[in-house]
């Protein structure tokens, strides 16, 4: 179950701001002195929160005094930065609480100090630096409750929560004991802590896009590395020879380089890439289960070329979330969040397709900020520059339209070029859409032009059957 709260119309419309900007007001008035509003965004910026301004703990101070780190898990559904850091005090924490940013991997990204005060409630204190946020990335906010006496909502993220563009997994309030400032990593039963961003999105993603209701689709709940897993740095090599090499419970910086058959990867973050080379031509082969491939602000793919199998795994960043040469499964995973080229140069899709590759139970999108006004080419491509898109399965997966720009449409059927500008275009055969969605979107066409383009359904083995938009009415491969 997810908790839902409307969309705030922007922070800067909450209690706690106006009367912060009624006191900067007071003070440059008497004093002809202009202030600032201690990270608040003015009007313009819309900056909004995890929390509604509203919430209030149930538990107004917990009795312990012990030190503790407390904050939250989350997702953010769009790019942007953050400004500031949030906390509730409560009427028993009157000293002075160090706040931070992390990112999952536990790389702190900004710090801030709360000054000592005896009025209790929300509390704003600016980053010396907006610290960015990627969409869909995990992130960490938190402070060092010295002292404990801290205010705590027991069961507040017991469920899930999607609120104004961010998502808290179940159990996404975290909590570390200690004297100094680290990331938690332990969920605490479900409490919620009270601690919160203040976030300006990127102005292409001024609203949140909903999140589609038609199915448990995977998701940030669902795929990537499970929660309470301990990861540990890898320190193993980045190219792998050694058959029947496992990584499990690792988080590895760089590209992974498959040189050698039966390589698993599992319960593992990659920031980086997988890359097997020569699918055609060797015996190289390689599964990822219940990992992360983020692959950052760059023009990478993340899993490619062949012979390998990824099941519930997030990927994120890069030019393309997974480009399959020949023989490749992947289900129950989720791509999204690709990376940024502002000029425009390059073309971004979720996965391209080549030869026997089977797509069954996917979230698949495509959502990179391409150029002024421009998004991507598709959350699923299939072109014959190299040879025959062919023997592929695309089953049972939902397809988004994309974020910023959109994408021009949702999926590519494998037949483009057919007119000759691509050599093998005509020679598409047994691509098999079946049993998929299509989620309409703001476009109500899912893509920017249409759902799918270049599916010809006279080609040999070509099958288009039992596909539908999100409210269930029948789609065709001409919409």
């Amino acid at each position: 179950m997810r908790h839902s709260v409307v969309p705030l119309s922007g922070r800067e419309s909450s209690p706690r701001l106006l009367a912060m900007i009624f006191l900067a007001v007071t003070m440059l008035a008497a004093s002809l002195i202009a202030l600032p509003l201690n990270g608040q965004a003015t009007a313009a910026t819309r900056s909004v929160g995890i929390l509604d301004d509203a919430s209030t703990p149930t538990t107004s101070a917990v009795s312990s005094t012990s030190s503790v780190n407390i904050g939250v898990r989350f997702t953010s559904e769009r790019p942007g930065k953050v400004t500031a850091l949030q906390f509730y005090r409560s009427p028993a924490q009157t000293q002075s609480y160090t706040a931070s940013l992390w990112d999952l991997n536990g790389t702190l990204l900004g710090q801030t100090t709360f000054p000592a005060s005896s009025t209790p409630g929300w509390q704003t204190a600016s980053l010396p630096t907006p610290v960015s946020l990627n969409k869909g990335r995990r992130y960490v906010a938190s402070y060092l409750a010295s002292g404990g006496r801290h205010v705590v909502t027991p069961d507040g993220f017991a469920d899930s929560w999607e609120a104004n563009g961010f998502i808290v997994p179940a159990g996404g309030g975290v909590a570390a004991a200690g004297t100094k400032s680290v990331r938690p990593r332990s969920s605490a039963d479900g409490a919620n802590f009270l601690v919160d961003v203040v976030f300006e999105p990127h102005p292409r993603y001024a609203d949140p896009e909903p999140t589609p209701e038609t199915g448990d689709w995977p998701a940030a709940h669902n795929t990537g590395v499970p929660d309470g897993t301990t990861l540990t740095t890898y320190t193993g090599p980045l190219t792998i020879t050694t058959p029947n090499t496992v990584i499990r419970n690792a988080v590895v910086d760089g590209t992974l380089r498959i040189q050698a058959p039966d390589v698993e990867i599992i319960n593992s973050r990659i920031n980086g890439t997988v890359d097997l080379r020569y699918p055609r031509t060797n015996d190289y082969s390689f599964s990822i289960t219940d990992s992360e491939v983020h692959i950052g602000d760059n023009l990478n793919t993340g899993l490619m070329r062949g012979n390998f199998t990824a099941t519930r795994v997030e990927i994120t960043g890069g030019r393309r979330s997974v480009y399959c040469e020949i023989n490749c499964v992947v289900e129950d995973s989720w791509v999204h969040a690709q990376g940024g080229d502002e000029g425009g140069d390059a073309h971004f899709s979720g996965i391209r397709m080549g030869e026997s590759t089977t797509l069954r139970h996917n979230t698949i999108t495509c959502e990179a900020l391409r150029g002024p006004g421009t998004g991507c080419s598709a959350g699923l491509t299939g072109y014959g520059d190299f040879g025959p898109v062919q023997n592929n399965l695309i089953e049972n997966n939902i397809f988004l339209g994309g974020g910023g720009g959109g994408s021009t449409v949702c999926a590519y059927g494998g037949s483009s070029g057919d007119n000759g500008s691509k050599p093998y275009g005509h020679l598409a055969n047994n691509i098999r859409f079946v049993d998929n969605v299509f989620v309409r979107g703001e476009t109500g066409q899912c893509g920017n032009l249409r759902a799918v383009l270049s599916f010809d359904p006279t080609r040999p083995g070509n099958v288009w059957s039992g596909n539908t938009w999100d409210d269930g009415s029948a789609i065709s491969y001409n919409d």
